[in-house]
């Protein structure tokens, strides 16, 4: 049966690649991808705060898809331009700490993501004491999401576990669980009622249970 999926990665732009990254990423990956049956969306955003430079969010129909879309099998391209291929560019991207995972889709319940619709988002991974998952799960969908979304522009929120990781080689462990936040723009984290919105008493329980936390403000690159 079709599971939806996501291939997410967040990773820095490596020195010697520096010049041809983002042109790469955007007519391989993502015209590529996009061209390929069942993947159903493609973006790129590049941060504007955060410990990764890039993030690649690649939707797919059916989670065997990732199979062709992490290794640059792009159905019906045989061109030198798709030969560029991922897997150079993957090996690149394994010296340069990249977080990568097949992610699904947990919250909310019964709206599936097809596309980020805004030019801004804030992208959060974390890692949770295992012992603590279930309250780590309420406290997210009841509390810290609900709280957030009262935010005049922060407009949605969407949460995803991991699935499998290390779609390329890496140097660093995927986190399990990320958040993605469409955001109106990035003047949103300056104001009092968004940091009000990140220290409720449970939020402040929460976080001595994370083993790992990263958090990036990305600006579309498409």
């Amino acid at each position: 049966m079709e599971q939806k999926a996501f291939s997410m990665r967040f990773f820095n732009s490596p020195i010697s690649a520096n010049s041809g990254w983002s042109e790469w990423l955007s007519k391989i990956q993502m015209r590529g991808g996009l061209a390929a049956a069942g993947i159903f969306v493609a973006q790129q955003f590049i941060a504007s705060e955060g410990d990764r430079k890039y993030f690649n969010l690649v939707g797919l129909d059916d989670a065997t898809t990732f199979a062709r879309e992490s290794h640059g099998e792009v159905p019906g391209k045989g061109n030198s331009e798709c030969e560029l291929s991922n897997g150079s560019m993957a090996t690149v991207a394994a010296q340069a700490e990249t977080y990568s995972g097949l992610y699904k889709q947990i919250y909310p319940e019964g709206q599936v993501l097809r596309q980020l619709e805004s030019d801004v988002i804030l992208a959060v991974g974390l890692d949770v004491d295992p012992a603590r998952e279930d309250e780590f799960h309420a406290w997210y969908n009841t509390d810290h999401i609900p709280a957030h979304l009262q935010v005049p522009g922060i407009l949605n929120a969407y949460r995803f576990v991991a699935l499998e990781q290390a779609l390329v080689p890496s140097k660093v462990h995927t986190p399990k669980y990320v958040t993605l936040y469409e955001v109106e723009n990035e003047q949103v984290f300056q104001t009092a009622v968004y940091e009000k919105s990140r220290h409720s008493p449970w939020t402040q329980w929460m976080r001595q249970f994370y083993t790992r936390r990263f958090r990036s403000v990305l600006r579309r690159a498409d």
